[in-house]
């Protein structure tokens, strides 16, 4: 309550929650108290939490009146339809638990598909032939599973696959009203950044340090932003600031222990911004399981998709005609 009277004083009207279903309870509560949930805010959750509203206390449901989610669009199919009745049935009839979860979710659809594809990759991959997979490296293995079984109709929409990324899906806007969007307060019109000036705090943005790859991120006078940082990840960092509506001061600052000596150690990093001495860290993080339990990432703006590591199997050592590989035909 403390933080969100604090935040009230600034300029700030847009806000955007991304926690889990418990802790946006009692966000929502806090803010209808805070008298926050009223016309001229604008709260914008992100996607994934409208899967937990019959999770949720009736009285945070009625704090939300007016937030806005974008939710990954599935279309209406008579497979899905048919999905949703035997799930219902399935869960009537083992229910153990007081939860509601008598629908499925967006993040359930889509694992219910990705099983149905690896199922069907399974069965294409047992119907042939060792001897007849078309080629050793598993090159074309992969371009015939991904033509013939990665790309179907599931109960989530089309299931296809680009760059062996799944290609983005659409996006809808949840919101209590079915016509126009409704904004807290029932109010129809948009919420816009305050013209007032509150409390202005200058952001404190962590830049890592180090000799390499000074391409990605550098703590340098840069004299097209008048700021001490360069590099692609500063760069996307200042379009994105760039962008928005309104004008957001910050600066970048070095990385350093208390002894003023530059350190490269990212774990630390993320720790200064759980730990507040940081308001954010921009360079080239890595987004690991550990440290997202202390900080949130934004959405990654390189390649992306899931790779595999896996050892070469060397078949020369037990080959005896190993001598012979270097010679060709004719010679």
């Amino acid at each position: 309550m403390q933080e969100l009277n604090v935040i009230k004083t600034m300029q700030t009207k847009v806000f955007i929650v991304h926690a889990s279903h418990e802790l946006v309870s009692r966000i929502f509560l806090a803010a209808k108290e805070a008298e926050m949930m009223t016309e001229g805010y604008a709260w914008i959750v992100t996607y994934g939490m409208t899967d937990y509203l019959n999770l949720m206390d009736p009285m945070a449901i009625d704090a939300m009146q007016g937030v806005l989610s974008l939710n990954p669009y599935v279309p209406q199919s008579k497979q899905l339809d048919e999905f949703k009745a035997n799930w219902k049935k399935f869960y009537n009839k083992n229910k153990t638990s007081s939860l509601k979860l008598d629908h499925p979710g967006v993040f359930g659809l889509w694992a219910y598909d990705t099983v149905w594809a690896l199922a069907t990759a399974a069965e294409i991959v047992h119907g042939r032939q060792y001897s007849s997979f078309p080629g050793s490296n598993g090159a074309k293995l992969y371009d015939l599973l991904l033509s013939n079984t990665l790309n179907l109709s599931g109960v989530s929409g089309n299931f296809r696959f680009f760059n062996r990324s799944q290609e983005s899906t659409a996006f809808e806007i949840v919101n209590a009203s079915l016509t126009n969007i409704l904004w807290p307060g029932d109010s129809i019109h948009t919420p816009k950044c305050s013209e007032k000036q509150g409390v202005r705090k200058k952001l404190r943005i962590g830049i890592p340090i180090k000799n390499g790859f000074r391409e990605l991120v550098n703590y340098d006078w840069n004299p097209y932003t008048f700021r001490n940082g360069s590099g692609f990840c500063i760069q996307v960092f200042d379009m994105v600031m760039a962008s928005l509506p309104y004008t957001i001061e910050y600066e970048y600052l070095p990385y350093m222990n208390g002894e003023g000596q530059n350190k490269v150690s990212y774990d630390d990093l993320i720790h200064e911004v759980y730990l507040q001495n940081f308001d954010a860290a921009v360079g080239d993080i890595s987004i690991t399981q550990d440290r997202s339990l202390y900080v949130d990432f934004t959405v990654p703006y390189g390649d992306l998709g899931v790779s595999m590591v896996v050892p070469i199997e060397n078949e020369r050592e037990r080959n005896a005609w190993i001598f012979l590989k270097p010679l060709t035909a004719n010679l």
